[in-house]
C-alpha cells in the first residue's frame, strides 16, 4: 500500500470525527429542546409527536451522513484496495468533506435551499470525478 492510498484512507477517520460532531450538536439541540419544554422526552421513543422544525432539520441533516458519504467511504476504499491513490484523488476527497462541511453548514444556518443544493450536487459531481478518475486509472 502506498503513501498516497494510506492518505486516501485517512479521509474516512476524518469524515468519522466530523459525523461524531454533528451528532454532538444534533444531542445538544435535543437536550436544549427537552429543557426548555418543547418535546417531551417520551418523543424519542417513536419520534412520532410534532417536533420543533430546528429539531427535525438536525436530526435529519444527521440522517444524511450516512446516504452520500457512506459511498465517498465507499470510494475511498475502492482506491486504497486498488492501489490508485494519487494526489488528484486525495485533494477531490478533501474537496468533498469541505462540501459537506459546507453543506451543513448552510443546512444548520441559513437553510437556504439554492444554495444547499448548489453545495450537494457539486459534491455528488466531485465523487463522480472520484469514482471516473479511478476507472481511468484503474
Amino acid at each position: 500500500m502506498s503513501k498516497m492510498d494510506i492518505w486516501i484512507l485517512t479521509l474516512i477517520p476524518i469524515y468519522i470525527f466530523y459525523i461524531t460532531f454533528l451528532g454532538l450538536i444534533m444531542f445538544a439541540r435535543r437536550f436544549k429542546a427537552v429543557k426548555n419544554h418543547k418535546i417531551k422526552l417520551s418523543y424519542f421513543r417513536s419520534y412520532q409527536e410534532e417536533s420543533p422544525q430546528d429539531l427535525k432539520v438536525v436530526q435529519n441533516h444527521f440522517s444524511n451522513q450516512f446516504e452520500v458519504p457512506v459511498l465517498f467511504m465507499i470510494t475511498c476504499l475502492a482506491i486504497a484496495i486498488l492501489h490508485q491513490g494519487k494526489p488528484l484523488l486525495f485533494i477531490l476527497g478533501v474537496i468533498f468533506i469541505l462540501l459537506r462541511m459546507g453543506h451543513s453548514f448552510i443546512h444548520l444556518g441559513s437553510n437556504n435551499v439554492k444554495h444547499r443544493a448548489l453545495v450537494y450536487f457539486t459534491g455528488i459531481f466531485v465523487l463522480l470525478v472520484m469514482w471516473v478518475a479511478l476507472l481511468i486509472s484503474y
